[in-house]
């Protein structure tokens, strides 16, 4: 019994030391299509940075790009005059909608009520909504009464 034991446990040692020195010998390895980090000159120490510096363009380009004429740039069109658009939803002062956003939510129920629903009034909202559309397009459900 004694000896399984032991000759078990070698065996494991031996898988174990196995797949220890494959691992190293992949780690070490570089696959086709990866970056090698060793450093530049071939040693086996990791490089300082983690991208080799980008070669940038020869002194002869650099000299066309400073001889080219640069177009002037266009100058920026009048911009319209904005509409002033009101934001979908905000937040209620005091408990009560604004008249500009009178549909009143309820976050924690997912549900919104409209002037005229049964519970319009007692409700306390979270938010309040421009149209029902707008509190729907937020995820919202309107109530069923």
């Amino acid at each position: 019994m004694i000896r399984r034991t032991l000759r078990g446990g070698l065996w494991l040692g031996v898988l174990v030391a196995v797949v220890l020195v494959v691992a190293r010998v992949l780690r070490t390895r570089s696959a086709p299509g990866t970056i090698d980090l060793r450093s530049p000159d071939g040693s086996s120490e990791p490089a300082t940075e983690p991208w080799p510096p980008l070669q940038g363009p020869s002194a002869p380009a650099k000299a066309q790009a400073a001889a080219a004429p640069r177009p002037a740039p266009a100058p920026a069109p009048n911009p319209a005059p904005e509409k002033k658009t009101l934001p979908p939803w905000v937040a209620p002062e005091n408990g009560v909608c604004p008249q500009t956003h009178p549909v009143k939510a309820k976050l924690s129920s997912g549900i919104f009520q409209i002037a005229g629903n049964a519970m319009y009034q007692r409700t306390n909202p979270d938010r309040c909504y421009q149209s029902p559309e707008a509190a729907a397009a937020d995820g919202l459900r309107p109530a069923k009464r």
